[in-house]
Parts: C-alpha cells; structure tokens; sequence
C-alpha cells in the first residue's frame, strides 16, 4: 500500500513538468497556426488537461467512419469553408433517441455524433463557433481506430500531411477517449509542439 502510494505521487510529481511543456507547446503550435483536431474527445481532453481554452472543433464528439478522413482531408486541403462541415443548421443536426444526443446526418448518413451535448441547438452553436478556430490552421490529427476508422483511413491521412498521430490499429482497437493512451513518443511530438 506505500509503495502504491509513493508511486502515484512519483507520477503526479512527474506529470506536472510535461503538462507545463505541452501546455507551452500548445500555445506555440496556436501561434503558429496549428491545431490538434481528433476524430473523438481527445484533442478536447487534451487542451482541457493542459488547461487551455478548447481551440478545435473536435469537443466532446466523434466522427463516424470515413467522415473523419472527409473532414481531415478538407480541412488540409483549405477546402472545409464550402463543405457541409463549415456552417451547421438545424436542418443537418437532429437528436437521436436512441443515442440521446444530438447527430450529425448528411445525405441520410450519421456523419458526427455529438456525445457530450444536450440538445441540438447546443451542438450546432458549439460546432460552428469552434470549427471557425480550425479553417485557418494547418491540423494536427490524432487518428483513434475505433467507430469505423481503419488503418487505411490512417494511411490515407497520413498521405496527406506528416503531423498524424495513430492511436491503435486494424488488430487492436483504441481505447475510448477519456482513458485513451498516447504513445510516449507521441506526447514528446505534441510537448515539442508539431
């Protein structure tokens, strides 16, 4: 039972200087018109741990399937102002009872799945103040393989810009976000700000 003890407090001692630096890197990659965009909650946790203000539109959600690989594509290729993803409305966002919350549908297929929202007016007002932060930077993307994203969606990503990080795969699913692990290494990248 000590030893459990000292060793939880060794990682809360050791957290702290990485949290700082990633906290730094954040604001550095802000200012240099970066932002880190995921296809579930994590690029929310991730600025809400480093106690930032949410700088991507990826809050608090998920993508499903290749609507994510859609998104990120657009948004890399300065495309996203004239696509369904820019400007919501009411007539794209309805509340899904069986989920209970609201839903994102397009051409009759879930697109985004607004877990953490209460209504649809909250989504839809959420996603389009936040989306604005992103149509301008250059993304960094966290690709979870979960809902429906492959490896593949992953490659394709990975194709179109260098700053992926890829969090499970084809043979292991991630975790979901909120007890969701990055790789040591990748946590360096986002602490050096890429």
């Amino acid at each position: 039972m000590i030893i459990k003890a000292i060793l939880i407090r060794l990682l809360v001692v050791l957290s702290w200087p990485l949290k700082l630096l990633i906290r730094r890197n954040l604001h550095a990659m802000t200012r240099h018109g970066r932002v880190l965009i995921s296809n579930n909650c994590l690029a929310g946790i991730i600025y809400r741990d480093a106690g930032l203000s949410y700088r991507t539109p990826t809050v608090g959600l998920y993508f499903l399937d290749s609507a994510y690989t859609e998104f990120c594509q657009l948004l890399v290729e300065k495309k996203i102002e004239k696509s369904i993803y820019n400007k919501i409305n009411d007539s794209m966002v309805v509340f899904d009872s069986k989920l209970c919350c609201p839903v994102l549908i397009h051409q009759g297929i879930t697109k985004i799945v607004f877990l953490h929202y209460s209504s649809t007016e909250e989504a839809i007002e959420l996603w389009n103040r936040r989306v604005v932060r992103a149509i301008s930077r250059d993304p960094t993307i966290i690709v979870s393989i979960r809902d429906g994203l492959t490896d593949k969606d992953a490659r394709k990503l990975k194709a179109l810009t260098k700053y992926v990080i890829q969090i499970g795969n084809d043979k292991k699913n991630a975790p979901p976000a909120d007890i969701s692990f990055i790789h040591p290494r990748d946590v360096f990248l986002l602490a050096l700000g890429i």
